[in-house]
């Protein structure tokens, strides 16, 4: 959480010396303003797996191909933003689809493309999605 003491922004920091805004990501998945956010960290080999994160579920489609289901759905399209992590010579981008496949209020489809082929294979990636409550 910002302040603003003398006209100057300073953080006001928890007991354990984290933001507000950091501890609020440990604790709830609501953000000042009526945002709520939604961050997991995926394995999308099969069967796929949620190796961090919390208010989604996974469905594999296929190699590389990864539904991230909103446990609730946000008010609107939330803004989402993922990134794989590196491998040796691996995936190396995380496409958010569109089309028949765009986002949507309720879940987001990831494919996981290594660009040298290019061809769709599996990895581990983060993503966030920020969106209305």
């Amino acid at each position: 959480m910002t302040a603003l003491a003398n006209g100057t922004a300073r953080t006001i920091l928890d007991q354990a010396g984290r933001s507000a805004f950091l501890a609020s990501l440990d604790e709830t998945p609501t953000v000042g303003a009526g945002l709520r956010v939604i961050r997991g960290r995926i394995n999308s080999a099969a069967p796929g797996t949620i190796l961090q994160g919390a208010g989604f579920t996974i469905t594999r489609n296929g190699t590389g191909d990864v539904t991230v289901n909103y446990n609730t759905p946000f008010n609107g399209v939330p803004a989402v933003t993922s990134q794989i992590e590196a491998t040796a010579g691996g995936a190396n981008v995380a496409q958010i689809q569109g089309g028949a496949n765009a986002p949507t209020a309720s879940k987001v489809r990831f494919q996981l493309v290594n660009q040298v082929g290019p061809v769709v294979e599996d990895a581990v990636f983060n993503f966030i999605a920020v969106g209305l409550l």
